[in-house]
C-alpha cells in the first residue's frame, strides 16, 4: 500500500508541477512576441547598418516549392534584389550567398512575431 500512495503523491506533484510550468511558459511567450513589422523594420535597420548596403523587408512572402507547396514568410533581403515592379529576382540565388533572412510566418499569429515558442 504505502507504494501506491508514494505513487500517487508523485504523481499529483509532478501535475502540478507541470501545470506551473505551463503557466510560466505562457507568461514568458507572452513576454517575447512582438509586432512582427516593428520587428522586420528594426532587423532591416541593423543589417543596413552591418553590411553597409540598404536592406528592405517583406512582411509577407509566399513561395512555392516543386511539388506546388506554398510556404509564407517574411524576408528581409538586400534592397537591390527587387526588380523594377518590386518583386525578387531569384530568392534561390540570394539564399546561396546568404543574402536573405526568411522568418517563419505562423498562421494563428500572422501579425506577431514569437521568440519563445
Amino acid at each position: 500500500m504505502r507504494f501506491k500512495d508514494d505513487m500517487s503523491r508523485l504523481n499529483s506533484e509532478y501535475s502540478k508541477v507541470l501545470g506551473e510550468m505551463f503557466a510560466y511558459n505562457k507568461v514568458l511567450q507572452r513576454y517575447s512576441t512582438f509586432n512582427r513589422r516593428d520587428i522586420l523594420r528594426v532587423l532591416s535597420s541593423i543589417a543596413s547598418s552591418i553590411e553597409g548596403v540598404s536592406f528592405s523587408y517583406i512582411v509577407k512572402y509566399s513561395h512555392k516549392d516543386y511539388f506546388n507547396n506554398e510556404f509564407d514568410f517574411s524576408v528581409l533581403v538586400e534592397s537591390s534584389a527587387f526588380d523594377k515592379r518590386g518583386f525578387i529576382t531569384d530568392i534561390g540565388t540570394l539564399e546561396k550567398l546568404r543574402k536573405v533572412l526568411f522568418i517563419p510566418f505562423k498562421e494563428f499569429s500572422p501579425s506577431d512575431l514569437c521568440f519563445y515558442e
